[in-house]
Parts: structure tokens; sequence; C-alpha cells
């Protein structure tokens, strides 16, 4: 009995007291202060579907790292179905998309982009982007991973920062279906990259099987 009273007396001097609202330390902020308008929007089709793609709603990525070197954090963002945006910070939360300058060579409409690494592969002291690459069952060519260098003060066509795509020139052009990618360094001689990606294959009845694998590359850096 005495226990009962205990237990109905701290029950009670817990639902009496007054508890503080608690309050969110992160604030929503208006895109159209900010600037930032990136949607990854998803369209389904007879063809793309999640019964055809198990990972159709996987989404994207987001990078944020100060690309320019200006004291300022940047945001990457990638999309499946929609181009990737770069948005330099201007100061105060307010954001410039200059994805059309920073990527002048980038005309890629067909590969569905997942998730991005921050590295600077070619320790240069600038930011450099890994964007890994799945879907396209059928077109692998459309499905290799892409890097993109920052050409810092070399930036081309008079454009305030640039970069350029050479997975092909770094042996890092896979078409693995990756979904996202990691570096670090393993040893004194260079950087290694593990690699987490899903093998796919069409069955006879044209149903997709799959065999999730961590493919790792090492590579030496000079200079």
């Amino acid at each position: 009995m005495s226990h009962r009273l205990l237990f109905l007396s701290l029950l009670w001097c817990t639902l009496s007291c007054n508890t503080k609202p608690t309050t969110s330390i992160f604030k929503k902020l208006d895109p159209a202060k900010t600037q930032v308008t990136f949607a990854n929007t998803i369209t389904e089709t007879e063809e793309d579907n999640v019964l055809n793609y198990e990972y159709f709603y996987n989404g994207g990525g987001v990078a944020a790292a100060d690309f320019n070197r200006d004291g300022q954090i940047d945001l990457f963002f990638t999309g499946n179905q929609v181009p990737n945006r770069l948005y330099l910070n201007r100061g105060q939360l307010r954001f410039e998309d200059v994805t059309a300058g920073a990527f002048p060579s980038e005309q890629d409409t067909h590969a569905w982009h997942t998730g991005v690494t921050v590295v600077d592969l070619n320790q240069d002291g600038w930011p450099d982007l890994y964007v890994s690459v799945s879907g396209n069952i059928d077109h692998p060519e459309w499905r290799k991973n892409k890097l993109f260098i920052n050409n810092g003060d070399q930036s081309k066509g008079g454009a305030e920062i640039s970069f350029s795509e050479q997975a092909a020139a770094y042996g890092l052009d896979l078409a693995t279906y990756s979904t996202q990618a990691a570096f670090l360094i393993m040893t004194k001689m260079g950087i290694s990259m593990p690699i987490s990606s899903t093998t796919m294959s069409k069955t006879s009845n044209d149903l997709m099987s799959k065999r999730s694998s961590l493919c790792a590359i090492r590579w030496q850096v000079t200079g």
C-alpha cells in the first residue's frame, strides 16, 4: 500500500509540474531571402519509378564548404532528375546561384546524381567535389561518377569560381551505382577512397537483382 501511495504521489508531482515550452535552436529561413531555391523534384513515369528502380526516392546530396575561399560557407546540391546547383554565400545567409559559370562544360542531363563529397584531392588548398552517380541500369555511360577539380585562382572564362570534370584522369569515373564516397588518408603515400555502391542486374523476368559492395581505390598524390 505504501509503495502504491508513493508511486501515485510521484506521478502527481510529475504531472503537476510546470514545464517550459521547448524552443528550437534552428530557424527555417525563407528561400525568398536566402535565394536558395534548389528543389530535388522527382517525376514518376512509366519507366522511371520505384518499381523499376528501388532507390528512386533515396534523394540527392548536399555539400557545405568555402569553395571560393572568401570566408563564407557555400552550398552545393546534387539532383536526381534536375541539374546540380552551386550557391555562393554573399554574407548574411544570402546566396547566389553561380552554377552556369562554375560548371561551363557540365551538360549532362541524364545522370542520376546521388551523394557528394568535398575533398581537396590535388592538395592545392581549394575544395574539390566528387559526385556519386547511380540509376540508368541500361546506360552505364550515364552512370559514371564525376570529379570536379576546383580551378581556384585559375578559374576559366572570367568566372569567380569554376570547376573542371577530371574523374577519368584520376581513374575515378566509376559506373558502380554509387551512393556516397568518403576520402581518407590511409598511408603516407596517398589517399584512399571507399565507395558505397550497389551492383544491379536484370533477370529474365526483367526484375533487378542487387548486391551491395564497398569498392576501395588508392592512388599516390605527388607534389
